[in-house]
């Protein structure tokens, strides 16, 4: 029908007229071809005309053609019938006497912008024979003349009901416009011909002229599931369902929509639609699941989610079905000196070296705090082995702030389905932890040096100082004859009183001027932090309690637990004493170095507050040696 529209309104003024002037045109051209000729060709014309007028009476839209003076020179019956004539009674007559009042001021403006556009779609008013009221949606083509009515071809639809219907609703329901949800009135040819505010506001439209008379398509993306509900609705009066609709910038976006057909006596007159945008409500269904079945840190699938592959995947044709199990190695002992977010960038770094390293088709998961599953299908001891392998070295080629990542690996496969699945998991833990009890020591002890050098960096617990109070503490142990066991703890703990000071803030450590009180207090936690890195290392546990006490006072004014008198362990006394003594001889930022007969003086004057008083006067007598 459009391209017969296209055709027809160039060549309107010649297609409906008789065939008179197209047989004085054709008798001039083939003046020199035979009769015979000439018969046949008229034949031809006869036959196209008749094809066209035939098309034009039986269409369903009105057409109504006007001459250059907007008089009408052709309707035909569907366009008289629409305003009660007969075709005979609207010929010859102006086009401007069958227009309602308030359509007679605008309907110039229509044409002109027809004129420039060469094509232009409008509701007018229109007064039938009977004197009633008729909406009519004009769709305006105009020939190729240059005089702006210059043979105008009208296509017109009627859409009286719709139009009273839009008005009833409006009148009698003012909840729709009201409403939150996002309603709109179409007719039957798809066509908006009503909206609400909030339908403009969820389509991201400014205002209600910019929708109406738009065509569904242009609010909704039409595809097959679409185009099933589209059916269903005329076949059950109403329908919902999920589509994706589309703004005026081309962004699609996920609605509900619910549609109902509007009758009058049983016959269809428009459909009303309701719609929500559920782009955010989708997104967070989507987020929910994706929570449901993966690991908020690292993105690996949950242990709930391996659980369900592990009981699909259990099965005959995805044998041999190996395991991998894993578990970091001195996470405590990170977490206890650096604090949980730094065992958090470890997991994390963990789990993507596995997943690196893992084939597509296997499942991993976050098992735990520390530890991670694989399930390999179709893959026997040799593959898994070889991933451990790899994971495995690409884990000690890593360092974070110089500490070292370590995880501790144990694989088994179950090649025959006569094996329980739980047997085989067990399997592989135990020799994950057989592997961990070999690596533990060395791996504590790599990262126990890291944090030496780490407090060394940060604070002013140079190594120096720390031979320098190793070194008196030793040589006062010896002079108090204490047992062989306590020299050695002593020892250690002249090296790592103040190791809980790699948790503090280096802007705190490192500060000139007196502390504030949050600073003071996050100092004071230091002891604590110290005690529990000491008791998350095997080679260091046994001095935890030592560390805990390093900062207490004779007179139980110390911290953190206020300790006094001999229930301060007696190496905790020991190095307190030197340390004060070497930090007052050395200096800080925050103090000047003072000569050794005065930092004598200061321990004899802090002697039974501070210090135990028998010990201050054994080290000033071994120090007045040196």
């Amino acid at each position: 029908m459009k391209n017969f529209k296209k055709y027809f309104h160039k060549r309107n003024n010649n297609t409906i007229n008789t065939a008179a002037d197209s047989s004085d045109k054709n008798e001039e051209s083939i003046s020199s071809v035979k009769i015979t000729e000439r018969k046949q060709a008229e034949a031809v014309i006869r036959e196209n005309e008749e094809r066209y007028k035939s098309l034009v009476e039986t269409m369903f839209e009105g057409m109504w053609v006007l001459d250059s003076q907007a008089v009408t020179t052709f309707v035909n019956p569907r366009m008289a019938a629409m305003l009660g004539y007969e075709t005979q009674e609207m010929t010859g007559r102006p086009f401007i006497d069958f227009l309602g009042e308030n359509s007679k001021a605008n309907i110039i403006e229509s044409l002109i912008k027809s004129k420039k556009n060469n094509k232009a779609k409008n509701i007018f008013t229109f007064v039938r024979k009977d004197g009633t009221k008729a909406f009519l949606h004009l769709e305006i083509f105009q020939s190729d003349g240059n005089d702006i009515l210059s043979g105008l071809t009208l296509y017109a639809t009627d859409v009286t009901e719709e139009i009273r219907m839009e008005e009833e609703l409006r009148l009698k329901d003012s909840a729709i416009e009201a409403s939150m949800n996002a309603i709109a009135i179409l007719d039957l040819g798809y066509r908006v011909i009503y909206a609400n505010e909030s339908f403009v506001k969820v389509f991201g439209y400014k205002n209600k002229n910019d929708v109406t008379g738009r065509k569904a398509a242009e609010f909704v993306v039409i595809d097959d599931s679409s185009q099933l509900l589209l059916a269903a609705l005329f076949e059950n009066g109403s329908v919902f369902g999920e589509f994706k609709g589309i703004k005026p910038d081309g962004t699609v976006f996920d609605i509900e929509q619910y549609a109902n057909l509007v009758s009058k006596d049983g016959k269809p007159l428009a459909i009303m639609i309701s719609v929500i945008d559920v782009t955010a409500r989708k997104k967070d269904t989507e987020r929910i699941r994706y929570l449901s079945f993966h690991d908020g840190l690292t993105g690996l699938y949950n242990r709930a989610y391996f659980e369900e592959e592990l009981k699909r995947l259990d099965i005959p044709r995805q044998l041999p079905l190996s395991f991998i199990v894993g578990d970091l190695n001195s996470l405590k002992l990170l977490n206890d000196s650096y604090g949980h977010r730094f065992g958090d960038t470890m997991i994390v770094r963990a789990a993507k070296i596995i997943k690196k390293y893992c084939r597509e088709e296997d499942v991993i998961a976050r098992w735990g705090g520390d530890e991670f599953v694989i399930l390999l299908p179709r893959a026997d001891g040799d593959v898994a082995e070889s991933i451990v392998e790899r994971i495995r070295k690409a884990c000690e080629n890593y360092t974070y702030k110089k500490i070292p990542l370590s995880i501790a690996l144990g694989n088994a496969a179950k090649v025959s389905q006569d094996e329980s699945i739980s047997t085989v998991i067990r399997k592989a833990e135990d020799n994950m932890y057989k592997r961990k009890l070999l690596e533990r020591k060395s791996i504590s002890g790599s990262i126990i040096l890291s944090l030496e050098a780490t407090l060394s960096e940060k604070s002013f617990e140079t190594k120096e100082h720390t031979e320098r109070i190793k070194k008196l503490a030793l040589r006062l142990g010896k002079k108090l004859n204490l047992p062989e066991n306590q020299i050695g703890e002593l020892s250690l703990l002249a090296t790592l009183h103040d190791i809980g000071k790699v948790a503090i803030p280096e802007s705190i450590l490192a500060k000139e001027g007196k502390l504030n009180k949050k600073e003071w207090e996050l100092i004071r936690r230091h002891p604590e932090i110290g005690s529990n890195i000491a008791n998350s290392s095997p080679q260091i546990s046994h001095i935890a309690n030592a560390i805990l006490a390093a900062h207490e006072c004779w007179d139980g004014s110390g911290y953190p637990k206020g300790l006094q008198g001999e229930d301060i362990p007696m190496i905790s006394r020991i190095v307190h004493i030197i340390d004060t003594f070497d930090v007052m001889r050395s200096g800080r930022p925050y103090k000047k170095p003072v000569r050794k007969s005065i930092a004598i003086e200061e321990l004899r004057a802090c002697a039974g507050r501070q210090f135990d008083p028998l010990l201050v006067e054994e080290f000033i007598s071994m120090i007045e040696e040196i």
